[in-house]
């Protein structure tokens, strides 16, 4: 006998859960249709697309703008819920998404929308368009594919609502921006883009020509290069937003580049021609060192302009050109091997940027501090870039020693590891540690330790886990198991990682560079790398025992200012604004709080009855280096970290992978340890601290719209994660310390660089900056000038800045030396 249990038609089959798009129903001056991908069991259950938190995140956006949502088309490519709320469970051709987009089609070419906004990969894909949605988001085109419900109609890409509201809230800003271009398009179905005139076969006389004109009209101008040094392809200059033409260096013989270079260095180095760059300080670094090019005035720089406006977003061309401008992503030609693309893409570079300049300079004009602040920034530019082509003087012949020494000690805890490895595979066992999957086997197969995960979050928000052995793996199995192979291992890393940084290239004067970027980081921290030729690296994090490979110069000190407390100074200065001014106070007699925690920790909350003379007698004992270090270094963890908000298992986290990676020391301070020296610093000692982490949560939550936080610079930073996210929290406590900080530090350089009895009579400096390390100013000046130098290092370092309404003037370290890592002669303000 026989049992069908599918007796039913197809038609009778139940169908997945379905929600119909929606229809307008108001008429307005705009037709905007929002289409993205299916519908969610929210919007099932209440038969309306884009409910829930995507919906707030959508709705919100739309009023923003002033659109009606009543007034749209808003639906989804297929009606249906996808299998497990995932759309990629659906296939291209499967009923459910053809049903979708065959009555998608039909409606939008009934209703005839001026604009589709498409949210989301799949809606982009389905018009037609292969590149990345975070790359082609922004632009504007008309859909070219004949088997798209969108064809011939104008469109628009932005994230989709789920993104933004589940991994992409730092997105949010970006996401308004391309809804309130849907409402502005959605006026018209014309497509207008902009309409370039761009010269990309000019003769030589022709760019000849066009250079003189620059220099007649004394006019501001954009320029671009392609490549760099030493392989500059060409540089492109645009007289306007829509004008410009193409210098083809590749293709003029050697007399040509001669004529052609002495005419550009004519424009470039003109002081009254100003210059409009992005990024800067690559363009100049690269013209400088390719053809001896130093470009003054750099007027206006749309990086820099970008950062002072909306810190929080990337500030790449790409995107700022998404924003500000109406041009097409077009990043994609610069791979292209074809000469026209080639220049057609560098022209379009100078055109956006000179368009973004011009829409920028307008914000900056009515916003007056933010505009000082710019000003003061692009200044910076001036110094920083005398570091990057300046470099350092390296001392190759010891660090040819230094690699020796730690390819030896290197290799003898190799074999350690072997011996160890030798008792589960027997005589001929040879790990090579950089071998993820034979470490993991090793750890965690034969010696039986617990596997250590790594957590990556995909694009669709799902989490995927995978085994590792990596550093913050084994540094968590050294603090739970006393495994000598797992210290084994982190020594081994510690010393190849050291024979890595002696082996990096250096440039054939033996010195060695870094690139710069002022603007970094969100709170304005200079941040370095490798230099555009590919030497050198990020000179912020030379480990101290490398340090005595930067020497100076025959005849010369080398020497180090950085503030004294640095971060500290602003917590300190709201804490007595708000009420407690003991940190402020023991920062102006010279005591560094980190050491009344490590005294703390020995004698308790007595040394709060202590005078502050007797703490300074007693912070002496407090060691730097040497025995009993760990205790200060610690400290000061604890101190910066409780002010940011991290928690005891965080802070131990922390002085174990600062210790490892910056002392090359494994130092594990348990989280209980942690949590009382934390007590010790914000509840016993520092209680005013408490009262600056209130003060900061609250400007986030009650702040009308976007929270902001003014710095002592005048820069205001607007946040938009969520403000009750523990994250937008810690990133606002680390926001005014680091930010004030940076801008103090930066003073000092621009004092240097602007004092004029730092230059001889033939221009060049007496006191050299060569590198910039968040706090601190490093540089040379000739031994003979030592007391004159000191004196006015002194001078430059003295700047009052108002903090919660405090004048304060942070105090320096200072010290000299042969090198980096021999700074033996101290002076400055100083703290014990």
């Amino acid at each position: 006998m026989s049992i069908n249990i599918n007796l039913r038609p197809r038609s009778l089959q139940p169908q997945r859960p379905k929600c119909p798009n929606e229809v307008p129903t108001t008429t307005a001056s705009y037709k905007l249709a929002v289409i993205g991908e299916a519908p969610t069991k929210i919007d099932v259950e209440a038969q309306r697309p884009f409910m829930g938190p995507p919906g707030h995140v959508l709705s919100e956006a739309l009023i923003g703008c002033g659109i009606l949502r009543s007034a749209c088309y808003v639906g989804n490519l297929t009606p249906y819920q996808p299998p497990n709320n995932k759309f990629y469970n659906f296939k291209w051709n499967c009923p459910e998404l053809k049903e979708g987009m065959d009555q998608l089609t039909k409606d939008l070419q009934t209703w005839k929308p001026n604009l589709v906004l498409l949210l989301g990969n799949n809606a982009l894909k389905n018009a037609g368009v292969e590149e990345k949605l975070s790359d082609f988001r922004g632009s504007l085109f008309k859909c070219s594919s004949a088997t798209s419900p969108f064809f011939a109609l104008k469109c628009l890409a932005t994230y989709h609502p789920t993104f933004i509201n589940q991994n992409g809230f730092d997105q949010k800003p970006i996401f308004h921006a391309d809804v309130r271009r849907a409402y502005e398009e959605a006026e018209s179905n014309l497509l207008k883009l902009p309409d370039y005139d761009f010269i990309l076969h000019p003769t030589t006389d022709c760019i000849l020509n066009r250079l003189e004109l620059c220099r007649r009209n004394g006019n501001p101008i954009a320029i671009d290069i392609e490549g760099s040094h030493p392989s500059i392809t060409c540089i492109s200059v645009c007289e306007t937003p829509t004008s410009g033409f193409i210098i083809p260096f590749k293709e003029f013989t050697p007399q040509t580049m001669l004529v052609v270079v002495r005419e550009l260095a004519k424009v470039l180095q003109d002081p009254s021609i100003p210059k409009i760059l992005q990024n800067g300080l690559y363009d100049a670094s690269n013209l400088a060192q390719s053809f001896n090019i130093l470009i003054n005035p750099i007027a206006d720089d749309t990086m820099l302009m970008g950062w002072e406006l909306q810190p929080e977003l990337r500030k790449s061309l790409a995107l700022q050109t998404s924003i500000y401008t109406r041009q097409p992503y077009y990043k994609g030609d610069r791979k292209k091997d074809d000469r026209d693309v080639h220049f057609n893409y560098c022209c379009t570079d100078s055109a956006v940027t000179y368009e973004i300049r011009n829409r920028h300079a307008v914000a900056l004009e009515q916003d007056q501090p933010a505009n000082e602040h710019y000003k003061f920034s692009l200044a910076c530019l001036r110094p920083l870039l005398y570091c990057q082509l300046r470099g350092i003087n390296y001392d190759v012949a010891k660090a040819g020693e230094l690699k020796k020494k730690f390819i030896l000690q290197r290799d003898e805890v190799g074999r350690r590891i072997n011996s160890r490895g030798q008792q589960y595979y027997g005589p001929d066992y040879n790990l090579n540690v950089n071998s993820h999957k034979k470490l993991q086997e090793l750890l965690y197969t034969k010696i039986g330790l617990p596997k250590q995960y790594q957590t990556k979050r995909n694009p669709d928000g799902s989490i995927k886990k995978t085994v590792t052995a990596n550093e913050e793996a084994c540094l968590d199995l050294f603090t739970r198991f006393n495994d000598s192979v797992v210290t084994d291992v982190l020594a081994w890393r510690n010393f190849d990682k050291r024979r890595q940084y002696v082996e990096l290239l250096f440039d054939k004067d033996n010195r060695m560079r870094s690139s710069y970027n002022l603007v970094g980081t969100v709170t304005g921290r200079v941040s370095s790398s490798k230099t555009i030729s590919g030497t050198g690296y990020n000179l912020q994090t030379i480990p101290k025992e490398l340090r005595c490979l930067f020497r100076a110069d025959p005849g010369h000190h080398f020497f180090q200012c950085d503030l004294a407390g640095a971060d500290g100074w602003t917590v300190a200065a709201y804490s007595a604004s708000l009420g407690d001014p003991t940190m402020l106070e023991d920062y102006m007699e010279g005591i560094k709080p980190a050491k009344v925690i490590a005294l703390m920790y020995h004698h308790g909350a007595e040394v709060n009855q202590w005078s502050r003379e007797q703490i300074k007698e007693a912070a002496k004992s407090i060691k730097e280096e040497g025995e009993g270090w760990w205790l200060y270094f610690a400290s000061k963890r604890v101190q910066h970290a409780t002010s940011y908000d991290a928690k005891a298992p965080k802070i131990a986290e922390t002085i174990l992978k600062d210790a490892y990676k910056k002392e090359g020391q494994l130092i594990h301070v348990s989280k209980d340890k942690c949590a009382q020296l934390q007590d010790l610093y914000e509840r016993v000692r520092y209680r005013g601290v408490l009262n600056f982490k209130n003060f900061i949560k609250n400007k986030l939550n009650t702040t009308q719209g976007r929270p902001t936080l003014t710095d002592a610079s005048g820069h205001t930073r607007t946040f938009f994660g969520r403000p009750h996210d523990p994250s937008t929290y810690r990133e606002a406590l680390s926001h005014l310390p680091q930010s004030n900080t940076t801008y103090a530090t930066n003073m000092a350089l621009l004092n240097l660089w602007q004092d004029p009895e730092n230059r001889r009579s033939d221009g060049s400096l007496r006191i050299e900056p060569l590198h910039q390390v968040h706090d601190a100013v490093c540089g040379q000046f000739r031994i003979e000038d030592a007391a004159w130098a000191i004196d006015r290092l002194h001078n430059y370092f003295n700047n009052p800045i108002k903090i919660a309404d405090l004048e304060i003037t942070i105090p320096f370290d200072g010290a000299y030396g042969p090198s980096w890592g021999e700074l033996g002669t101290t002076y400055g303000g100083g703290l014990i």
